[in-house]
């Protein structure tokens, strides 16, 4: 049986600079020929006006799409007790949890189980019911191979506050990565990112979009290796792993952009990026204090560290 629904979402920096049609199809799960007649039928409005499926949308636009069927690609995800969860910080409004290496933020697929969101559902399962269901209140994401701090709004209130200021670059990120090379000093990276399949640097800014991240040495091993801290002013998919490598740091155990570096030689035998989401500074989404979220470095990145030390 047929029934009209709507559902609406606020424009993250993950999308900002995308066409609606594409932000559409990734939100929603959408073959990119939905999308687009979705958009043609009107059924796509940004901030309560109709828009144009060409239409580029902006960090902090509401779009609201009203359609017969869209939100049944927006599931909830099957609870799955056996997603390992670390729980780092929770209250009536929001959570904060350590994700592992290796698993996905939410499923694409109502099949997926494997993901942190079908771990959250078993032991929140009112995440189930936050929209879109199926990132289970999950304000923000990390890559599959990233470990590291992850917030989630335990309200569809408190999901939307944390979205906004995740749009509007408000929440402090930081990480901890091993790159190939020798780093001696604090250095920032601006490069546009374009998204053709995985994101990488292009040099005209106007071509992609605008990103910005900072990094800073830690610990040299030789001139081969440096364990630095990352700052990221903007969250775009896959930044830190293109901006280091577009500079001649890849991350170690990072196959896909170590490939544009030849000569780049990788000792770790890490079988996924050397790169943890160490801290995480947002304001509480309904009393507005600092919560300082942090996520030590897990055990495998921590064998690699002292693998190198020994070899000193």
């Amino acid at each position: 049986m047929e029934r009209n629904t709507a559902e609406t979402f606020v424009v993250d920096s993950t999308d900002a600079g995308q066409r609606l049609d594409r932000v559409v199809g990734r939100h929603f799960a959408l073959a990119r020929a939905r999308a687009v007649e979705l958009c043609e039928r009107g059924l796509v409005r940004i901030n309560g006006r109709r828009a144009a499926k060409g239409e580029v949308v902006s960090v902090g636009d509401e779009v609201a799409v009203t359609a017969i069927d869209v939100v049944a690609t927006d599931f909830a995800p099957k609870p799955n007790p056996a997603v390992d969860i670390r729980v780092l910080y929770v209250d009536d409004a929001m959570i904060a949890v350590d994700k592992a290496a290796g698993i996905a933020t939410f499923p694409l697929r109502s099949e997926e189980v494997g993901t942190l969101a079908n771990g959250l559902v078993a032991q929140f399962p009112e995440l189930a019911a936050i929209s879109p269901r199926r990132e289970a209140g999950i304000a923000h994401r990390l890559d599959r191979g990233t470990s590291g701090v992850v917030v989630v709004g335990r309200t569809a209130a408190a999901y939307a506050a944390l979205r906004a200021r995740f749009a509007r670059h408000e929440v402090d990120k930081e990480y901890v990565a091993l790159v190939l090379g020798r780093i001696a000093e604090a250095v920032s990276v601006t490069g546009a990112l374009r998204k053709r399949g995985r994101a990488h640097v292009v040099r005209v800014e106007e071509d992609g979009l605008h990103a910005e991240t900072r990094y800073s040495p830690i610990e040299a091993f030789g001139a081969t290796m440096t364990l630095i801290r990352v700052e990221t002013r903007t969250g775009r998919r896959h930044q830190v792993r293109a901006h280091l490598a577009s500079v001649g740091h890849p991350l170690a155990g990072d196959a896909t952009f170590q490939s544009e570096h030849k000569q780049a030689v990788d000792p770790t035998g890490l079988a996924r990026p050397f790169l943890h989401a160490s801290r995480v500074v947002v304001l509480h989404p309904v009393t507005g204090a600092r919560i300082d979220l942090c996520a030590s470095l897990p055990d495998d990145l921590e064998a690699v560290l002292q693998g190198l030390r020994a070899l000193r």
